[in-house]
């Protein structure tokens, strides 16, 4: 046992609790069977504790960990059901504070936090290609979407890629891996700091990146060129709508294109963002000309969705996660 305790956690140190689990930092005095209730790692861990009286802190054995102390909290507040905050999703959560409960749900095999951390993120890296609302503006959403229960930074991509693998959600891996090539090289290069652990993209994800990269940029300008191809023959672009104005719709689509191309849309990595919206308000073609191209370039953003698989080196895709 440790000669001396580290501060006791205000909250997680109960008069009736049975069992003193001594992190980095912190010391907390709970219950074994709460513990083990959730945790068969814990339950293991007490079976195997010296109880013998020079083991003992005011008559309760101690369990030491390696664990840093405000990432432990964070965890057993959750399994004492102190903090329901950090699922409830009213509120955005930092990813920091997620992959610090992720992480220690998965060393201490905690199955039901581990499964409602991978919900969350599920959502803030979608996989499903029908949510307009998400794929209008991705980056920002990731940010402060109004349903996403995550607040995540660009330099936590690569944090996120990392805690995907480690809770084996290989979709969410792929989405994160695909905003990876979106972000500046100096913040995909360097890496990110997480209290006392800095976590990197291997060589190998920085190579698919790269390389991912450049494909994206070719795909994009594929989805975009939805735009001249229809310019330029108009007549194979199929309409449910017949247009009756063929000579302004043209001439709408036009400025559309120059938009397009001072807004460096066909120059970008972003190929799977959704168009809708900026051809509706931006567009003064009619509505069997705007719907008619809105359909053909979605059909080209599945296309280079159904892609991302291969490009990430993750099969089958979409995974059955998503």
């Amino acid at each position: 046992m440790r000669d001396q305790l580290d501060p006791q956690h205000d909250i997680l140190w109960f008069d009736d609790g049975n069992v003193v689990v001594a992190a980095r930092g912190m010391s907390f005095k709970l219950h074994k069977s709460v513990l083990a209730l959730h945790s068969t790692v814990f339950l293991e861990l007490f079976d195997s504790l010296d109880t013998s009286e020079s083991h003992l802190h005011g008559g309760c054995p101690v369990l030491c960990v390696n664990d840093y102390g405000p990432d432990l909290a964070r965890l057993l507040l959750v399994v004492y059901g102190s903090d329901r905050r950090y699922f409830a999703r009213d509120k955005p959560l930092s990813f920091s504070e997620l992959r610090s409960v992720a992480l220690l749900a998965q060393k201490y095999q905690i199955e039901e936090i581990i499964s409602e951390a991978c919900a969350c993120l599920k959502i803030a890296f979608t996989a499903q290609m029908n949510d307009e609302a998400y794929w209008e503006r991705p980056a920002e959403y990731i940010r402060s979407g109004p349903t996403n229960p995550l607040w995540c930074e660009d330099r936590d991509l690569v944090g996120v890629v990392s805690l995907a693998r480690a809770v084996r959600c290989p979709s969410v891996e792929v989405m994160a891996l695909y905003h990876c090539c979106r972000i500046g090289a100096g913040v995909l290069f360097s890496g990110v700091q997480y209290d006392d652990m800095e976590v990197e993209l291997s060589r190998e994800d920085l190579r698919t990146c790269v390389n991912a990269t450049d494909l994206l940029y070719q795909h994009n300008t594929y989805v975009m060129n939805a735009l001249t191809d229809m310019f330029a023959y108009p007549s194979e672009t199929p309409r449910i709508i017949p247009c009756r104005t063929s000579a302004d719709c043209k001439n709408a689509l036009g400025l559309l294109i120059a938009s397009g191309l001072q807004n460096e849309q066909f120059s970008s990595p972003r190929a799977l963002e959704c168009l809708d919206r900026w051809i509706d308000e931006q567009s003064e073609m009619c509505y069997g000309c705007r719907e008619a191209l809105k359909n053909v370039v979605n059909e080209r953003r599945k296309e280079v969705f159904d892609q991302l698989g291969a490009m990430f080196g993750v099969e089958p895709w979409p995974p059955v996660d998503s």
